[in-house]
């Protein structure tokens, strides 16, 4: 993914140089221009004066050399940013299992023995509709968040692949915690790396539709100046979903995106 560099570090060195060796000012800006066009762009403009080509390329490997460590930087910043937000999407499920745990256990505490034992032997089965829902809809926000370049197939092989196991782990230990299982699952297919993604599933985390078509029906997303296109894959429902009732994320989207409109292109599956 390129990285637009938005500030450049100009040696002295390489001002008094062209200044010492470039007497002609139009050809110190033309050795300017190629420095600023290499930092911010990556392109290398066409330099017609020698004495300021010969300049430029001994400068050049210095611009590389930064705009790399820029790209570096860049890098473990997004991934330091994946891993906190990852971390606190893990200790928001654990929060909300302690809750129903806690539930559980008070409602266990007026059945008979069999009963309780029976209950605390299938804590998964026991979810209520409502978290039900919202387990899948998180495992699907998880699946999304990993680049799943078709959230509802990536979902059905993860479901398949540990009811196989009897939801165990590959040691046979029982898995209490299918977010947790999400987070550490490897998707098979996934879509180009890209930030929108990232404003996407934070934005529709607050949710409390826990509508699947959220993600499932979100193909492809990309920033078009000011415009937020999202291809999607699925009927105009999914568009008054967004416009009628999630209109206050797709607002936060837009500012999170810097989008100033959105505009929806339906891409079939």
């Amino acid at each position: 993914m390129s990285t637009q560099i938005k500030a450049a570090m100009v040696h002295k060195t390489w001002i008094d140089g062209a200044r010492e060796v470039l007497n002609n000012p139009e050809d110190r800006c033309e050795f300017y221009d190629a420095v600023f066009d290499l930092y911010f762009t990556d392109q290398l403009r066409v330099i017609h004066s020698e004495q300021a080509r010969a300049i430029f390329v001994m400068v050049r490997p210095y611009i590389l050399a930064d705009r790399q460590r820029y790209a570096d930087k860049c890098a473990r910043n997004r991934e330091n940013a994946r891993k906190k937000t990852l971390q606190s999407q893990a200790n928001a499920s654990d929060r909300l299992r302690s809750q129903d745990l806690g539930s559980n256990n008070n409602t266990n505490n007026n059945t008979n023995s069999n009963t309780n034992s029976n209950n605390n032997n299938n804590t998964l089965s026991l979810s209520s509709d409502e978290e039900r829902d919202r387990e899948s809809f998180d495992i699907l926000g998880i699946l999304f968040y990993h680049r799943a370049s078709n959230v509802r197939e990536e979902m059905q092989r993860f479901y398949n692949y540990y009811e196989s196991l009897g939801w165990k782990t590959n040691k046979g230990a029982p898995i209490v915690n299918r977010r947790a299982a999400a987070r550490q699952w490897r998707v098979e297919q996934q879509r180009p790396d890209s930030k929108l993604y990232d404003n996407y599933y934070m934005t529709m985390q607050q949710s409390t539709l826990y509508d699947a078509r959220i993600y499932t029906a979100v193909r492809y997303m990309e920033l078009s100046g000011k415009t937020l296109i999202l291809h999607y894959a699925a009927d105009d429902a999914f568009i008054d979903l967004l416009e009628q009732r999630c209109i206050r994320l797709l607002v936060k989207l837009s500012k999170a995106t810097g989008a100033e409109s959105v505009e929806y292109r339906l891409r079939p599956e």
